[in-house]
């Protein structure tokens, strides 16, 4: 059986310690209700916890799931908040991907320098096997955050866009099926 480590011995490894169980934080997150139901959050868990059970000395401590958006400053966001919370009380968070954890760079290289770097936690990111405690991984951590803020800013100017089109649509559909209408 694993040696369970204590907090202050948590701090001071990364997740290769062989015979040493490693406690961590899960966060799963989905940007809005909509989303909830589909398979997003489903796909999240059961990746993290396939890598968690490959690895035998992971243990995810906590798993905290959440419905908001990544975009939002990290003061409005009470769950991710919840989740970089309890990570301080072992060692460390596990994200699937980093457009799960922010997508405002500015936010979440602060919220990565000041609860993770400075305190000795980990924060990893499964999907692009990033660990932001290596040079490396903090360079990839950044560049990666400003793609997820530039397609959250896409995606924005997109939506309203199409629902400009839409209202012109709609506008011209009504002006042609009731011509005589006093509008």
């Amino acid at each position: 059986m694993p040696t369970r480590l204590n907090d202050d011995q948590n701090r001071y490894i990364g997740i290769c310690v062989w015979g040493l169980v490693v406690d961590y934080v899960a966060f799963y997150r989905v940007s809005s209700k909509s989303q909830e139901n589909n398979t997003s959050l489903e796909d999240q868990r059961r990746r993290i916890k396939f890598w968690a059970e490959t690895l035998e000395h992971v243990n995810l401590c906590k798993e905290i799931e959440a419905v908001e958006s990544a975009t939002k400053f990290a003061s409005e966001r009470k769950i991710f908040n919840e989740a970089v919370a309890e990570a301080q009380k072992c060692a460390g968070l596990i994200v699937y991907s980093i457009d799960r954890f922010f997508r405002n760079t500015e936010d979440g290289l602060r919220c990565a320098r000041e609860h993770f770097l400075e305190t000795g936690k980990k924060l990893l990111f499964l999907n692009e096997n990033i660990d932001i405690s290596t040079d490396d991984g903090w360079v990839m951590f950044g560049m990666m955050l400003l793609m997820a803020e530039k397609e959250a800013r896409t995606s924005k100017r997109r939506m309203g866009q199409g629902k400009a089109r839409k209202t012109a649509t709609e506008v011209a559909y009504s002006l042609q099926a009731y011509p005589n209408h006093a509008w």
